[in-house]
Order: structure tokens, then C-alpha cells, then sequence
């Protein structure tokens, strides 16, 4: 898991609020201050780096997302403005926060941490948070940012890609795996972890995202072969 740390400034404490339902399963958060206003226009920041993208919909608006690699994202929605300037470093200003989509103005900021498209529970600093369950109020609990200049970086060991060539061409594959803090390249193509045909020289790349060190070989290359069975 990246080393998440709170979506907004260094040293504020936030409430921390949920209800049923919320980002599927109940642990997608709503943070706020109090009394519900101070927050907007607060800075956004990245909980950790990676590689941003932006989309709106009805429900969050404009919205903000970022791929940490090995299939963790992270979502902020409700944005009044935002920021893309890839890659993201950790800590990095992406938005502002706002009421826009179904907050209908009401300003907060909605995040979410997902594992393969499934929310997780809120972890910072590999604590998870408490939240408050159908507490949209100042009791609920509160969490304190330590997002606070650049982290310590993140040291992990990058998956292997695997190729899959027996004899003749019509089943030769190879797989890209899902590792944090990494990004796939094949030439100028970015390869989202799944299995691709092989066809030639294929030559991978792990790119490094901010706030990330990689162990281990970081380039392959496999020519596949045409020799019959």
C-alpha cells in the first residue's frame, strides 16, 4: 500500500464522516471543517504521487483521480478547481475544495482509497482513521494532516513482467503485473497491467512515480519466436 497521507493542509484536523453505501461500500470519507464553510477553497494535496487524471460527473462533480500503480487510486470529488501537472508528487496541490455535482454547493471534500477499483478503508501514515458513521456533525472524529512536505520515500520491489512464448506464434502472450509505485511503458505507451499477445521484440519499462524507489530490474526485453511446434 502507498503511505497515504490526509488530502489537505499540514497540521488541520478534519472531521472524518461516512454513511452506507458511500463509494460502494461505505468507505469512501467525507472531510470537513466546521462550521461547514471554512473548508472551501482549502488546498486539495495528492495523498501520495502518481499519475493524475480529471472527470466530472453528476454525482462528484469535478473530480480528481490518481494512479498510485499496483492497482491503488486515489479519488477527491466535490472539487471547486483543479490542478493536473503529471506526475503528481506526493503532497502536490490538485484542486480546491468546492460543492460541486451532488453537494449541490455545500462544500467538502470526498475521498477515497481503491484497491482495484474497490474501496478501502481510509489509512494515513498506516493508521486507519476513525470515522463517523452517519455523524455529519463537529463530534465526528477528527484526523490531524501530516501531509507535510516531501515524505520519506517509499522503497518497493517491482513486479516482473512474465513472457509467455512456446513454440509456433499463436499463443504468445506476456503479462504486466500490478506494482505500487510503478507505471508500465512500451516504447511511449503506457501498458496497464493485464496480458497482451506477443508479437517481435517487446521491450518493457518500469517508470518510477514520485515518492517511490524501485528495487530490482526495472527493463525487459523478450523477442518471441516463430519456430513451429
Amino acid at each position: 500500500m502507498p503511505a497515504f497521507r490526509a488530502p489537505y493542509p499540514c497540521g488541520e484536523a478534519w472531521t472524518a464522516s461516512t454513511r452506507a453505501g458511500h463509494g460502494g461500500n461505505g468507505n469512501a470519507v467525507d472531510f470537513n471543517l466546521w462550521p461547514q464553510s471554512l473548508e472551501k477553497g482549502k488546498p486539495v494535496l495528492a495523498a501520495a504521487g502518481g499519475i493524475a487524471k480529471f472527470t466530472y460527473g453528476v454525482e462528484g462533480g469535478n473530480m480528481v483521480f490518481v494512479d498510485h500503480g499496483g492497482g491503488w487510486t486515489t479519488g477527491y470529488a466535490h472539487l471547486d478547481t483543479w490542478t493536473i501537472d503529471n506526475p503528481i508528487e506526493p503532497g502536490e496541490r490538485i484542486g480546491t475544495v468546492g460543492g460541486s455535482g451532488s453537494a449541490g454547493g455545500t462544500p467538502t471534500l470526498h475521498y477515497a482509497a481503491r484497491l482495484s477499483n474497490i474501496s478501502q478503508p481510509v489509512v494515513f501514515a498506516g493508521v486507519t482513521i476513525p470515522v463517523g458513521w452517519n455523524n455529519y456533525s463537529p463530534s465526528a472524529p477528527k484526523t490531524t494532516s501530516t501531509n507535510c512536505g516531501a515524505p520519506p520515500v517509499q522503497v518497493l520491489p517491482v513486479a516482473q513482467p512474465t513472457f509467455l512464448d512456446p513454440c509456433g506464434a499463436r499463443n504468445d502472450r506476456y503479462v504486466v503485473p500490478l506494482s505500487t509505485g510503478a507505471q508500465y511503458l512500451s516504447g511511449a505507451s503506457v501498458k496497464p497491467a493485464r496480458t497482451y499477445w506477443g508479437r517481435g521484440t517487446v521491450t518493457l519499462m518500469a517508470n518510477t512515480l514520485p515518492g517511490f524507489q524501485l528495487t530490482g530490474t526495472t527493463t525487459w526485453s523478450h523477442t518471441f519466436s516463430t519456430a513451429p511446434c
